[in-house]
């Protein structure tokens, strides 16, 4: 008898309309918290891994605050011939942010490719998966995009190279396209009704 009710229970949540337009919303709320939280952070990231010392975090302002330190006395600062003064410093904070800024344009290019990842892989898996979705069903896929996302989740966590975190963005890739296109098929099924 328990067994039973829990059967109908099911079968009814299966053909709930209300219940798929949730499940495909959690989808694509999934992705695209997972888009927005790791595209502001990847830039850091990066820079962090191949500049180890210099932490893009860390302001270059806060090195002008710190005094200089007493230069010890020597006869040669009294003929003039080499004085140091804040403009000395001033030029080393200059050419300290002209070297970031040239690293980070030298960086963008590939943050930009890795970015671009996820589409690339997505579009060219949605050929794929359209076919798949109406050959199996909607329901497989989306589960499949489910794990995918999660696995590429975990690997943006504990990826700390360049190769590591562009094959989680174009897993991520396959994982939206997984979950979009089972997601969008699943709500055109279960409203017919363009209203």
């Amino acid at each position: 008898m328990m067994i039973s009710g829990w059967k109908d229970f099911v079968t009814s949540c299966r053909k709930s309309r209300k219940l798929v337009a949730l499940i495909v919303a959690i989808a694509l709320l999934l992705d695209n918290m997972l888009l927005t939280t790791v595209v502001p952070i990847i830039p850091e990231f990066l820079y962090d891994i191949e500049h180890p010392g210099s932490p893009l975090s860390v302001s270059l302002d806060d090195v002008t605050t710190a005094t200089p330190s007493p230069t010890p006395h020597c006869p040669c600062l009294e003929k003039n011939e080499f004085k140091v003064t804040e403009n000395n410093t001033n030029i080393n904070l200059t050419m300290a942010r002209e070297l970031r800024h040239n690293d980070l344009v030298r960086e963008s290019f590939p943050v930009g490719v890795m970015f671009a990842s996820k589409a690339v892989v997505q579009l060219l898996t949605n050929i794929f998966i359209g076919p798949l979705t109406h050959r199996i069903g909607y329901g497989v896929p989306m589960f499949i995009g489910f794990v995918i996302l999660f696995i590429s989740t975990i690997i943006f966590a504990f990826g700390h190279s360049y190769g590591v975190l562009f094959m989680a963005r174009a897993l991520q890739g396959v994982g939206s396209s997984c979950s979009s296109v089972s997601g969008m098929g699943m709500l055109a099924e279960r409203y017919p009704d363009d209203k």
